[in-house]
């Protein structure tokens, strides 16, 4: 069956995951409270062990009892094939939007876990490509390798560089601006965009949860940056991630304004105008144009 999930980085909205560990039932259910884009069920870091079989139950389970709503569900799958195999068994179901799979290196695992989702999807009486893939990259070889990994499924709607364990990888440690990883970043937002996938990040580290000034910093920095979005681990933090990205009044009536005005400029056969005493030609009317669309996604999310 041909997959039906195309990707397109303009449509989809992730302000904001909220990584919860998979074991943790009382996480779970606080965490669907929290407004979160998008809820993370982590079976990977955040379960020890011999608590993998709990989390995984714990994980079915809750698939099998939410109630629908806008926001998106997302397991962290194990990478070693004798479990992620048992991960995605216990998870593919209508309620899961997309498995994440850590510490990505290998086109062969992206292909794996394609083909196993098929096979499911077509058990379960789901339409094949109902379930995405998003890839985290932890290392200096996965990073190497993104352009082929990106390309390796049309399932993969996001991808992340996971700060922790890449610092480890490359033996430093992140400062509190993180600017040591910009070269790295710009190479994540550089590659999903040529893949037409979403750049997910945060500069620095996710963990210091109590210096939300700090991390409101770091989100605009981000932002900035290219990322279209961010995991947290606190719901102190979803508010402050929804909020950035998010555009603000002043920045939807400057772009209300500048499509108005480019698209009056088009009935008069010209290709470039003014607004506000700057010139507007087509990438800044695109920019405008689809600044609207992500705003009117956003907003049917609520």
């Amino acid at each position: 069956m041909e997959t039906k999930f195309v990707r397109n980085r303009v449509e989809k909205v992730r302000r904001s995951t909220l990584i919860v560990p998979g074991n943790v039932e009382r996480f779970i259910q606080k965490a669907m409270t929290r407004g979160a884009d998008a809820i993370q069920l982590d079976l990977e870091d955040s379960v020890p062990y011999e608590q993998k079989d709990i989390g995984r139950q714990m994980v079915l389970e809750t698939l099998n009892t939410l109630p629908l709503s806008p926001t998106e569900i997302n397991v962290r799958i194990n990478n070693e094939p004798d479990m992620w195999l048992k991960d995605l068994t216990c998870c593919v179901a209508p309620r899961l939007h997309s498995v994440t799979i850590p510490k990505c290196e290998d086109t062969t695992i992206i292909r794996e876990v394609e083909a196993k989702l098929a096979d499911l999807e077509r058990e379960r009486g789901l339409l094949e490509g109902h379930t995405q893939i998003s890839i985290l990259i932890e290392s200096a070889l996965g990073l190497s390798r993104l352009d082929e990994l990106l390309g390796a499924s049309d399932r993969i709607s996001t991808v992340t560089l996971g700060n922790e364990d890449f610092c480890l990888d490359l033996g430093i440690e992140a400062s509190s601006t993180g600017e040591e990883l910009y070269p790295y970043y710009a190479q994540v937002v550089l590659q999903a965009r040529i893949h037409q996938v979403m750049p997910l990040g945060f500069v620095s580290s996710i963990a210091d949860f109590r210096n939300l000034d700090n991390f409101r910093r770091l989100a605009e920095k981000s932002k900035q940056l290219g990322f279209m979005g961010s995991s947290c681990i606190h719901p102190d933090q979803v508010a402050i991630l929804n909020e950035v990205y998010t555009p603000r009044p002043d920045e939807l009536e400057r772009a209300l304004g500048i499509v108005q005005a480019f698209e009056q400029a088009q009935q008069e056969g010209r290709s470039s105008c003014s607004y506000m005493g700057k010139m507007i030609d087509p990438p800044v009317y695109l920019r405008a144009q689809l600044l609207l669309k992500r705003n009117t996604t956003m907003m049917s999310k609520g």
